[in-house]
């Protein structure tokens, strides 16, 4: 037989074709469940669901459910209580019928048996009554991977800032143990963070050429002079591991590195670490700063 669908039909909630003398017919078979039962004609009314949602009534009529159906005939449409889960959805059948083949195959494609199922069953499963529910459902799809992917995108951040973070301990410590190990009395050197500002500097530079020759074509002293300060005693050890004791065990197989490590003449460092690159800036003696010119 040739299915034919039905015009869109929206249903609302079951109080809107109700009057004050409505019949309480088929009400001696409403039992208390999840799922609305079918009281009169197209008339629908799930005892557990009014009763869940409305404890004020619970506690004037109980949870009889001839009660609570009586309460809402005479008192709780007018005041704009459900009689059961989505009886305030429009329902359109037509989309009911067209997005869910399988409830087609089972109750056909009669308005009042698809929205039967839409409020006995559907509901329940996640299906979607209309259009515009659909549309809300998606747009909050799109919003929700939106806002996982910011998440993960964030830990990620946080992660990367925390792992290069301990890499820069490592170094640091090493190069603290380094120095106790060879020198009496210990000489050991502070972190700068304004050092590390030459450093982060530096560690961008090197992920595009490794070396200590800037892509300016000057040597590592200029990234120094570009923060308007210079030393005495300046020195800069680079790495690219991604792991610290990599880059550690590269320093120790380096002479020049580890004489720069080991030199008692530097007092301070910066470490800036980034992708796996690693800068570490020495700086010792008196710091000046470099007058700008006036034109």
């Amino acid at each position: 037989m040739k299915k034919k669908f039905l015009n869109r039909i929206v249903f609302r909630m079951a109080s809107a074709v109700l009057t004050a003398g409505i019949a309480f017919g088929g009400l001696g078979a409403l039992k208390v469940s999840a799922a609305p039962k079918e009281v009169s004609p197209g008339i629908f009314f799930d005892a557990e669901y009014y009763a869940a949602a409305n404890p004020d009534v619970v506690a004037i009529v109980g949870t009889d459910p001839k009660a609570l159906y009586q309460h809402w005939v005479n008192y709780g449409a007018m005041e704009g209580r459900l009689p059961y889960l989505g009886s305030n959805i429009a329902f359109d059948a037509t989309y009911y019928a067209a997005t869910n083949p399988d409830v087609v195959a089972a109750v056909g494609t009669d308005t009042m048996a698809l929205y039967k199922h839409y409020i006995t069953n559907g509901i329940y499963e996640g299906r979607l009554a209309n259009q515009e529910q659909a549309a809300k459902a998606s747009k909050q799809a799109i919003e929700a991977k939106k806002k996982a992917e910011q998440d993960e995108l964030y830990k990620k951040i946080v992660n990367k800032i925390n792992n290069e973070n301990q890499y820069a301990d490592s170094v640091y410590n090493f190069i603290n143990q380094a120095r106790t190990d060879k020198s009496s009395p210990v000489n050991i050197v502070d972190r700068a963070d304004s050092l590390k500002a030459i450093a982060e500097l530096r560690v961008e530079e090197i992920q595009e050429e490794f070396s200590h020759t800037r892509p300016n074509h000057t040597d590592f002293h200029s990234a120094i002079r570009f923060h308007h300060q210079y030393f005495e005693y300046e020195g800069e050890i680079i790495a690219y591991a991604a792991d610290p004791a990599d880059a550690i065990v590269s320093w120790k197989n380096n002479p020049d590195a580890m004489k720069t490590i080991e030199d008692g003449v530097y007092k301070k460092v910066g470490i800036a670490v980034e992708n796996g690159y690693c800068v570490v800036i020495f700086i010792g003696g008196d710091a000046k700063e470099i007058e700008e010119d006036d034109d």
